[in-house]
């Protein structure tokens, strides 16, 4: 249970489901780890339940043990071997139980790195394991489409990503002097960890292409995931004359205020399942540019009505966008803000208690043409 996007996803869910309409919710995990979401889970009252194995496969006993014990109405999981260690507990438990299995990233893009055999295995779990779920649940609809041509006749679903602030409580000028920023420049975000995936390389090159006469400073928030790529992102903003204009900061527990102290949100990714920070972005007024990556980010800021799209890997559009969006921003906080309201806990949280309703009524249904 880290404290990672799925996560932050399914607490919010929890907590919808909980206070809305009285659901007791089980975390059931491979072993506590100290992290956290884990504390802001048992804080909150619902019960953490650690299985105390190391990887995923050796799960299959101990969760099957639980839903005998237990008999939950539903089990949601995530993260593809931990689906189908879900799916056999359910199967040799005689899928007395419905499982919802769910994808947050999307599947070609993020197994292209991993050893082919591992790739394999992968496929084999989507293809055919997946087959015993009573739905498959992406995070968005490109997702859904991806999954789709793996599993077509298979009841598949999408619902987005759930934001997690919902206002404003520090003016910009607060957030600013809060963090210590009152040098008077333009202040521009991107969230998320150090890794391929986030694509920072090509954002540093993209502000090759800002006019130097713009005052602005890139604050990475987000912790390093790969120290490889962190070391190439050093070596670039020393060699390019970027020191002082590119700050990394790191993991922090204060993302709100660094959201509530810029003027502009940038996502540079080779891939998303959603774009949880885009979302959040926007739920603050922020102007946005992102790259128009599979999956999330046409899909939230609706083709480019609520920021600016640029292709994957197009630095000299990204810096093009920045330069653009800094000078004169073309796109309503309020309606920014409106678009967030659709990411809502209330109302992501409905998708999701409606999905768990339809699969319990449909396994219902199952049952009565049986018998």
């Amino acid at each position: 249970m880290s404290d990672g996007g799925t996560e932050r996803v399914f607490l919010s869910i929890a907590d919808y489901l909980s206070k809305t309409h009285g659901w007791s919710i089980d975390f059931v995990i491979d072993k506590i780890s100290g992290q956290e979401t884990e504390q802001t889970i048992i804080s909150k009252d619902f019960r953490v339940i650690a299985l105390d194995v190391q990887r995923s496969w050796k799960t299959i006993l101990p969760f099957l043990r639980y839903l005998r014990n237990e008999c939950p109405d539903v089990v949601i999981s995530a993260y593809t071997e931990t689906n189908a260690a879900a799916l056999l507990s359910s199967a040799l438990n005689g899928f007395r139980i419905p499982v919802i299995v769910t994808e947050h990233a999307p599947l070609d893009e993020h197994w292209k790195n991993k050893p082919w055999i591992r790739r394999m295995m992968l496929e084999l779990i989507v293809r055919y394991v997946y087959r015993f779920s009573d739905c498959v649940m992406g995070v968005s609809h490109g997702m859904a489409q991806q999954i789709r041509t793996r599993l077509k006749h298979h009841r598949v679903c999408y619902s987005h990503n759930p934001v997690r602030f919902t206002e404003r409580t520090k003016s910009k000028m607060v957030a600013r002097r809060y963090l210590g920023f009152d040098d008077g420049r333009q202040i521009i975000l991107a969230v998320g960890r150090i890794s391929q995936p986030k694509n920072y390389l090509m954002l540093l090159e993209a502000l090759l292409h800002v006019d130097a006469s713009t005052p602005y400073c890139l604050y990475i928030v987000g912790g390093i995931f790969e120290l490889e790529e962190k070391s190439r992102l050093d070596n670039f903003v020393n060699h390019n004359g970027l020191d002082g204009k590119v700050v990394f900061i790191g993991f922090t527990h204060d993302i709100k205020t660094y959201y509530e102290a810029s003027d502009l949100l940038v996502s540079s990714s080779a891939w998303e399942g959603f774009g949880n920070v885009i979302a959040e972005a926007l739920s603050f007024g922020l102007p946005v540019v992102s790259s128009n990556c599979n999956y999330g980010p046409s899909e939230i800021l609706l083709n480019g009505q609520c920021g600016v799209l640029v292709d994957v890997n197009d630095s000299v559009a990204m810096g093009s966008a920045i330069q653009r969006v800094l000078k004169n921003n073309p796109f309503d906080p309020v309606r920014q803000i409106l678009r967030a309201n659709d990411f809502s806990e209330k109302n992501i949280g409905g998708n999701y208690h409606n999905i768990i309703c339809e699969v319990k009524l449909s396994r219902q249904n199952k049952i009565s043409a049986v018998l």
